[in-house]
């Protein structure tokens, strides 16, 4: 168990709250509770959807507001975090300075473009300043990863903090 509970609590951090209330996330009997972090300005037609699935926190208005958020977390009881987001959500847990490991799925699967997503979105590191370092402290070994087909396998490495970086 790692020290972990059975089931854990999810959290949704959306600003639009424009997610469907029938999602996998919200019919899945493995979670101990569901917490859909938004925004005050989302549409009240959305949040009252949501509020049927889910509890629904409005923190703050155009972003969801994290120190709140994860304030209001260690409250009922949430010590430990795991984050898994796009860009945007992943930024601002570094700009806050918030994060103090990092696993990365390297998969055999290439997504590129100029608009491809990126780990962290925003302003971005400055990396004339600092690259973000931290100690490899695992690599994992790497497991068959079925939607990749004969010979793609995924691999994770496991960084840990201290996570330094400059900015830009």
């Amino acid at each position: 168990s790692l020290g972990k509970p059975e089931h854990l609590l999810n959290v949704l951090v959306t600003a639009t709250a424009s997610v469907d209330a029938g999602a996998r996330f919200f019919t899945s009997r493995e979670a101990a509770g569901r917490i859909v972090a938004t925004v005050e300005d989302a549409p009240a037609d959305r949040l009252e959807r949501l509020g049927h699935v889910a509890e629904v926190w409005t923190l703050g208005r155009g972003r969801v507001d994290l120190v709140e958020r994860l304030a209001r977390l260690k409250a009922r009881g949430v010590a430990r975090l795991l984050v898994e987001g796009g860009g945007e959500l992943n930024w601002s847990f570094f700009e806050r300075d918030f994060v103090d490991g990092l696993y990365v799925t390297v998969a055999p699967s290439i997504l590129g473009g100029r608009d491809a997503p990126t780990l962290c979105e925003g302003a971005g590191f400055a990396m004339a300043a600092g690259e973000l370092s931290g100690d490899v402290i695992d690599d994992l070994a790497l497991w068959p990863d079925e939607k990749a087909g004969p010979g793609g396998d995924s691999r994770v490495v496991v960084f840990r903090g201290p996570l330094t970086r400059g900015r830009v």
